[in-house]
C-alpha cells in the first residue's frame, strides 16, 4: 500500500498514479507530472525515476517550467527593436522553421546539453549543411543567454556545443572565363547583362545593384555612392516582402570609382533608362535580386559556365584589383569590408605573386 506523502494513489480504473514535482510556472505555481503502472511498486520505480530527473534539472538549470516557444516570442519581440529588418526576419525565420518544431514544447528547465545535441542530430538529419547548423546554433545561444541573465535558466547548454565546419574560400573567375562572361553579358546587355558587368567592374552585391540609384551615380565626377540594398525577407505572417534598406554594416556605405569603360556602359544603360529612378527596373518597380539572379543563370548558362554564382563577381573584382597590385587597404573600402583583416583572410591567395616577389628581393639583399 502507498504511505503517506508519497503521491501515489489508486485510480477508478485500477491503475496506479504518481505525482512528482517538474517546477514551477511563471506564476510560482507548482507543476507537477504524473506516472501510470498496474501496481503500485511500478509506479513507486518510475515514480522515484522521474523524481530524480526533475530533481537534477532543477539544481542544474533551476526551477522554470516556462515552455520554451513562450520564452522564444518574447525574445524575438525583444530583438526586433535592437536589430536590422533584415537581421530580425532571418532570426525568426530560423527560430520558426528549425528551432521551435524541435524544442518549442520544452519546458526551460528541461535544456541540457543532451537535449542540444539531440537538436543537432535532427538538424543534420534534415541535411542542413554545417554553415546552416552554425548560423542555427548561434541564434539559438543568443537566445538561451539572454534567458540566463532573466533567471530562466542557471546557464547556457548551448556554451560547450560546437559544430566542425570549415568556411569555404570564394572562388574567382579566371581572366579567361570573366572574358567570355563579360562577352555574353554585352550581348544581352539590355537584358540585365549591364548588372553582370557592373558587379565585375566594382564588387558591388546583388543586393547593391538592385537598391542602386541613377542619383547616386555621378557620371560627372565618376563616382557611385553605395547606399541602400534591396532584398526580400520574411515576415510575421511567414510571407516575403521587399525591403529596401541600409547596407550590410556602415562600412558597406561606400564610394566606387568609374572606370572610363563603365562609364560608357553607363551611358548606353541609360538611354533607354533616362526617366528611371533605380538603375535596374522592371514595370516601374525595383528589380528585386531573384530577378537578376534569373537573368544573370541566362547569361552565364550561355557562356559555358554554368558553375558561377552572382557573388562570384564579387570576388572576381576583388582579385584583379589585388593582381593588378592594388593595396589592400584599397580593396578592403571598395568592397565595404570592416576591416584589412577580413580581406586578407578572404583573399590571401590571391596575393601569391606578392608574396614571391618579396622572397626573390629579400634574396637579391643578402
Amino acid at each position: 500500500m502507498s504511505r503517506r506523502g508519497e503521491n501515489i494513489y489508486k485510480r477508478k480504473d485500477g491503475r496506479w498514479e504518481g505525482r512528482y514535482i517538474k517546477g514551477r510556472k511563471t506564476d510560482g505555481r507548482i507543476k507537477y507530472g504524473y506516472v501510470y503502472a498496474r501496481s503500485y511498486q511500478e509506479t513507486r520505480e518510475k515514480l522515484l525515476e522521474m523524481r530524480v530527473k526533475y530533481q537534477a534539472l532543477i539544481n542544474m538549470n533551476g526551477s522554470s517550467q516556462r515552455l520554451f516557444s513562450d520564452w522564444a516570442n518574447e525574445w524575438l519581440n525583444e530583438r526586433k527593436n535592437n536589430v536590422k529588418l533584415s537581421t530580425f526576419s532571418s532570426y525568426h525565420y530560423k527560430m520558426s522553421h528549425y528551432i521551435l518544431p524541435f524544442l518549442g514544447n520544452c519546458s526551460m528547465n528541461e535544456f541540457t546539453e543532451e537535449l542540444i545535441e539531440q537538436f543537432v542530430h535532427w538538424l543534420k538529419e534534415q541535411n542542413r549543411c554545417p554553415s546552416t547548423i552554425h548560423v542555427i546554433l548561434s541564434i539559438l545561444k543568443s537566445c538561451l543567454a539572454k534567458a540566463v541573465l532573466k533567471g530562466e535558466l542557471k546557464q547556457n547548454p548551448c556554451r560547450t556545443i560546437k559544430i566542425e565546419w570549415t568556411a569555404r574560400k570564394p572562388k574567382s573567375l579566371t581572366k579567361f572565363e570573366q572574358m567570355k562572361l563579360e562577352k555574353v553579358a554585352q550581348k544581352y546587355f539590355y537584358s540585365y547583362g549591364f548588372s553582370v558587368l557592373l558587379s565585375l567592374r566594382t564588387g558591388l552585391r546583388i543586393g547593391e545593384v538592385a537598391a542602386l540609384k541613377w542619383e547616386n551615380v555621378d557620371l560627372r565626377e565618376g563616382f557611385i555612392y553605395v547606399k541602400h540594398t534591396l532584398q526580400r525577407v520574411y515576415n510575421n505572417d511567414h510571407k516575403t516582402t521587399l525591403l529596401l534598406g541600409d547596407p550590410k554594416s556602415t562600412t558597406s556605405v561606400r564610394k566606387i570609382p568609374i572606370s572610363s569603360k563603365l562609364k560608357k556602359w553607363f551611358l548606353h544603360h541609360k538611354q533607354k533608362n533616362n526617366n528611371n529612378i533605380f538603375v535596374f527596373e522592371n514595370q516601374q518597380k525595383p528589380c528585386e535580386p531573384r530577378l537578376l539572379t534569373k537573368y544573370f543563370h541566362m547569361i552565364r548558362n550561355h557562356a559555358k559556365l554554368s558553375h558561377v554564382c552572382f557573388h562570384q563577381l564579387r570576388h572576381t573584382f576583388a582579385t584583379r584589383c589585388l593582381e593588378a597590385k592594388a593595396d589592400v587597404m584599397s580593396v578592403s573600402t571598395l568592397l565595404g569590408h570592416a576591416s584589412t583583416k577580413m580581406t586578407l583572410d578572404i583573399y590571401a591567395d590571391s596575393l601569391m605573386e606578392q608574396r614571391i616577389q618579396a622572397i626573390d628581393l629579400m634574396d637579391n639583399d643578402i
